[in-house]
């Protein structure tokens, strides 16, 4: 279902034209690519740099090029659909087919699948984080205290790469780390666990980013309409 967006640009012609803010985003890649120095071009005020090691291990792997940069996007947006795949399937939820198709088929999800956007990094960040938060709040299943805790901090690691990518984000931290809060009484340690990778890894980065040229201020704004969006 990711890929149709993806096809259907090439289909018309389009394959190798920028979607929105996509041409900023391969511009920064570009330049990161053949000389190895990440410059920002002043365009988005986001995080951004989370979407830099995904797509060089990625170029790696099948070439590099705006085709595969692209088709990276609609890769994301499966990633991201796994994750509530598995969010849903930790939820007991039995017609997950329906939620899915919804969920890939909404106009917001269409329009970023097969496009090289930072919007498909960040919500396959946020949502693997509460998945991963939620398969340890679920008191029906027992895990070992080291199994909790290696959950932990690979829903730490989703928040951060999510919250590098856009750091309004940063929503998904909150509900991963809510979760495991509530499950304290059978997660001893996972809430400061996800507490502690998480701002270890996404502080300094987020920090440096915000010192590089066009690297836009630090902000801390709350904005209640779009945390719910």
């Amino acid at each position: 279902m990711v890929l149709l967006p993806f096809a259907w640009r090439i289909w018309v012609g389009a394959g190798e034209i920028p979607a929105g803010d996509a041409w900023a985003y391969e511009r920064i890649f570009d330049t990161y690519h053949t000389t190895g120095h990440l410059r920002l071009v002043g365009w988005n005020d986001i995080t951004l740099v989370g979407m830099i090691p995904v797509t060089s291990l990625w170029v790696a792997i099948v070439g590099y090029g705006a085709m595969q940069l692209h088709l990276l996007g609609s890769v994301m947006c499966a990633v991201a659909l796994y994750g509530l795949r598995s969010l849903l399937i930790t939820c007991d939820t039995t017609r997950r087919w329906p939620a899915l198709v919804l969920f890939g088929g909404f106009s917001g999800m269409v329009s970023i699948a097969g496009t090289y956007l930072s919007d498909s990094f960040a919500i396959a960040g946020c949502i693997w984080a509460v998945a991963l938060a939620a398969r340890i709040a679920h008191k029906r299943v027992d895990r070992s205290p080291l199994l909790i805790d290696i959950l932990a901090g690979m829903a730490a690691l989703a928040a951060a790469f999510g919250f590098l990518v856009r750091q309004q984000m940063m929503v998904g931290a909150f509900a991963a780390a809510w979760l495991l809060w509530s499950a304290r009484s059978v997660a001893h340690r996972a809430f400061a666990v996800f507490v502690a990778l998480f701002f270890a890894v996404a502080a300094p980065v987020y920090l440096w980013r915000s010192g590089m040229e066009h690297g836009g201020q630090i902000e801390l704004d709350l904005h209640p309409r779009g945390a719910l969006a």
